[in-house]
């Protein structure tokens, strides 16, 4: 096979992925279900400068089913985006309702802890994005004040009262 001229930022990212699978890829996340770890290896020789320089970081079952995108790195940037399992959980949940993640929560914030230590050793900057707040967690409004109720009433009768009156009297 001939030898791929890349730009720096493939060749970077390639270097990164190569680095993390030997790493992060070669230790598999235990569990109900095990997971091998990857980062995705830029397609093609080049990455536009970078711009199109994101590798995703992908759990991939042994034995097959459905991957999990748990996050994702861009060494141009030196930025990379780890989700937290709650966060996993919470996609999991939206996409495939009444089902659990068959993810283990402690092997998953070990493997965690491993990418952030990689990554920062590789100079790159670590955000950890977490579950949102679903929508029957949000802040209810407050309850309704009984005095507006009692207002609201009093008006409604005195309406009702008035246009009673009204037509008793012949318009």
């Amino acid at each position: 096979m001939p030898e791929t001229n890349r730009t720096m930022f493939a060749q970077q990212a390639l270097d990164m992925a190569e680095l993390f699978k030997m790493s992060i890829g070669a230790q598999p996340v235990p569990g109900r279900t095990v997971y091998k770890v990857e980062l995705a290896v830029p397609e093609g020789p080049s990455t536009g400068g970078g711009v199109q320089g994101v590798q995703h970081i992908t759990l991939v079952p042994h034995g097959g089913g459905a991957s999990i995108v748990a996050g994702l790195a861009n060494k141009a940037a030196q930025t990379a985006e780890l989700r937290t399992h709650a966060y996993l959980r919470q996609q999991h949940r939206r996409r495939s309702p009444g089902t659990e993640l068959s993810l283990d929560l402690k092997a998953y914030e070990e493997l965690l802890e491993r990418m952030t230590q990689f990554f920062a050793a590789q100079g790159i900057t670590v955000q950890r994005v977490d579950a949102t707040p679903e929508p029957a967690q949000l802040a209810a409004p407050p309850p309704p004040k009984p005095l507006r109720w009692v207002a609201i009433g009093i008006v409604s009768v005195l309406a009702i009262a008035g246009v009673v009156i009204f037509f008793l009297r012949g318009h």
